[in-house]
Parts: structure tokens; sequence; C-alpha cells
């Protein structure tokens, strides 16, 4: 092994080892709080929200289906609004956003309420999942992707295994302040959510450019290697080399014949750093 391939698969270690430690942490426990205050209701229903909000008929259904309604008209506006604030900023924002929709919730009275605070939740809650998956394409390399992406979707299904016991469990204020125990189900957890977006806004990075748990030789090293992955020098490029076949096989052909040269990183221009989201914009 020669000195240059020892060199990069050390960095290559590092950069990845404090991008895993750094980044997947914030959003998985964003995804855990997006399934955990969307199928709260079902919770708040057994302790008695329907009584109390004078629900009948399928209207407990409707207020169901409206959430996804709302949540799957959100996903590309979001992210087109992700591409010109940047995921660090817009991510917390509607985590946020959504946090205090889902406390507002425990406020409700009766069905037009319940309906309008859940279409709300909806076109909060629709651009994380898929502003999520677009800031890990500009960390990450293409083959390093799925792994991360099945980390952090993995911690859904711990929403399943405590949720309800959390919800029994803040049931159980019954009449503290006044309220019902299925009222502070919804002010609880949304409180909850609203301090998560708080912790990601402080750690998750614009760019690899601008990420501070790296040192300088390491911030360095994981541009030029991002570079080295997506040649195309914006997000839209990319998805139109991934999107032609013919284009993408002459590359790997052309690739096969190239004679691997050792990875040397170079010293990047500030300016050139952030060209992830600034390219993204036009």
């Amino acid at each position: 092994m020669s000195a240059a391939t020892a060199y990069e698969r050390e960095m290559t270690k590092k950069v990845l080892w404090k991008l895993d430690c750094h980044i997947l942490p914030p959003l998985a426990l964003l995804w855990l709080a997006n399934f955990i205050d969307r199928s709260n209701i079902g919770n708040a229903r057994i302790a008695g929200l329907e009584r109390d909000a004078n629900l009948h008929g399928n209207q407990f259904n409707v207020v169901l289906t409206v959430f996804y309604a709302s949540y799957l008209l959100i996903e590309l506006p979001s992210n087109w609004i992700l591409k010109r604030m940047g995921p660090n900023r817009w991510l917390p924002i509607i985590v946020c956003v959504w946090g205090i929709v889902t406390t507002l919730t425990g406020l409700v009275h009766n069905f037009g309420g319940l309906l309008a605070i859940r279409i709300f939740l909806g076109f909060c809650e629709g651009g994380l999942l898929p502003g999520m998956v677009l800031y890990l394409s500009t960390l990450y390399k293409r083959h390093e992707l799925q792994l991360r992406v099945g980390i952090f979707y993995a911690s859904a299904s711990l929403s399943g295994a405590f949720g309800g016991l959390l919800a029994t469990a803040i049931s159980k204020m019954e009449g503290v302040g006044g309220l019902a125990g299925w009222r502070w189900i919804f002010i609880l957890e949304g409180m909850a959510t609203i301090l998560l977006a708080g912790v990601a806004a402080i750690f998750l990075p614009e760019t690899l450019a601008t990420a501070k748990f790296f040192t300088e030789e390491e911030r360095t090293f994981a541009v030029q290697r991002f570079r080295s992955d997506h040649v195309a020098a914006s997000v839209t490029d990319v998805l139109k080399e991934r999107s032609s076949p013919s284009l993408s096989e002459k590359q790997d052909e052309s690739r096969l014949e190239e004679t691997p040269q050792p990875f040397t990183p170079a010293p990047v221009d500030q300016e050139e750093e952030q060209f992830e989201w600034r390219e993204i914009k036009r």
C-alpha cells in the first residue's frame, strides 16, 4: 500500500466518523420527533380527544387524512426554499414551527380547530425527509448515502417502541393546570420538538466547508473527496447525470481505462468551498 493510499484511507475514516457523529444523531432525533408528533393523535384519542373535541362519525378519519394531503403538497416547495436558505437554517425552522403547531394542538376544542391544526402540521412536517436526504447528498459520496439514510430512517421505529409508553405516562397528568391528559401529550411533546430544533440549529453545518468540527486539513480533504465523486458542479447536474444511463455507462467505461492516481488534497479557496448551495440556487 502506497503512502498516498494509506493517507487517503486514514483521512476518509476521520472525515466519515466526524460526519456520522455530528450529523446523523441530530437528524435521527428530528425524524423520530417527526413520527411521534404525527402519530400522537392516536394516543390522544385513547386519552379522550375524540370525546372532548365532540368528534362524530368519520370526522377523526378526515382529520388523519388531511395531514397527509398537505404533507405531500409541501415536499417539493420545501426543498426549493431549502436550496435558497440553506439546510442549517430551513430544517430547524420547519421543525420549530411544527413543534409550535403540535403544542397548539393541545388547545383545540372542536373539529374545525383540529382539522386546521393538522393541515398546518402536514405542511410543516412534509419538508423534513426530502430536505434531510438532499442535505446528506451534499455531505457524503453517493455510495455512502444508503447506509446513512437507513440509519436515521430506522430511528422512526423507536417512536412505535416508546411513543405509546410516553403518551401513557403524560396522560396521567389529567387535571394538572385544569387540562385534560391528552392535551398535555401534545403540549409536552411539542415543546420537546422545539428544543430539538434549537439543537439542530446549533450543530448542523451548512456545508462541508463551514463544518466547525473539522480541522483545516480534514475540511480540505472532505471538500476535495466530495468533488471527486460529484464531478458536476451542482445538484441539478448530478441528477441529470444519474438520469442518463447511456452517459453513466460511457463514464464508467472511460473510468476503467484511466490509470488510478493517488489522491492528494489541494488547497481549497474559501470562495470555491461554498459551491454547493450557491450553485443550487441558480
